[in-house]
């Protein structure tokens, strides 16, 4: 019989993210703890929470704490939604430091894998960045002076500290011009920068071979699909259903 359309597809985009077969040893779970795979969809609800945010958050010094106090007081599943978005982004940065030390561990960092460790590095660098814009965005006293005090902190750099201060808060001190630029950082330009580079970080999984595995002279190799992206979903399912707000 005949696959539909929509399955063909679906297999289609799954052999962009991973070759076509792959070692049997690959698809055991204490080999990568699918942490790669969990960092994506992560950042897959992030996209999709964030997004459903924009449309009751407000921008300004004026109106962004309310908005969030009406989120949480005044639209059903408001506060769940919030929550969701942050202790995701928490979450995020657990699992991507979690990553970085499990391919540093499995020695994924030589040969024709070492561009993709600085692409890895550089994504590890956007997750803090975008959890670091996005405290400040409820515009409340703890995200105020844990902000003022981050970029204090900056302008102890010798030599050019002052103009990278205040390059990030757009002034002397944190106030409204800080909050709109962290929120378009935020919401704009990092969202942007992770999609464009995690593009790249997983096309060079997949140029490498998959994930790294140490040289064996025989190896059996089986189909991706169903076999590797049958378990990624259930991992995947498992640890998000785990996961508490």
């Amino acid at each position: 019989m005949k696959e539909p359309a929509t399955h063909n597809a679906i297999t289609r985009l799954l052999l962009h993210l991973h070759p076509q077969r792959i070692d049997t040893r690959a698809i055991k779970f204490n080999h990568t703890l699918g942490l790669g795979a969990i960092a994506a969809l992560l950042m897959l609800q992030l996209f999709v929470t964030g997004m459903m945010l924009k449309f009751v958050y407000v921008p300004s010094a004026t109106g962004a704490y309310d908005s969030i106090v009406a989120l949480e007081e005044g639209i059903i599943f408001g506060s769940f939604l919030r929550n969701l978005h942050y202790w995701s982004a928490m979450l995020l940065v657990v699992v991507a430091i979690s990553h970085l030390i499990r391919v540093f561990y499995s020695q994924s960092i030589f040969f024709e894998r070492r561009k993709n460790r600085l692409y890895g590095l550089l994504l590890m660098f956007l997750v803090v960045s975008s959890n670091f814009t996005g405290y400040l965005l409820p515009w409340d006293q703890w995200s105020y002076w844990a902000v003022t005090i981050m970029t204090n902190l900056l302008s102890y750099i010798p030599i050019f500290g002052d103009t990278l201060a205040g390059l990030i808060r757009d002034g002397d001190t944190v106030g409204e011009a800080t909050l709109l630029r962290f929120y378009h950082f935020h919401t704009g330009l990092l969202p942007l920068l992770m999609v464009f580079f995690m593009t790249i970080h997983f096309w060079l999984v997949r140029k490498a071979g998959g994930v790294a595995l140490p040289r064996v002279e025989k190896s059996k190799k089986v189909d991706t699909h169903p076999h590797l992206t049958y378990k990624e979903a259930y991992y995947c399912t498992c640890s998000i259903s785990s996961f508490r707000i």
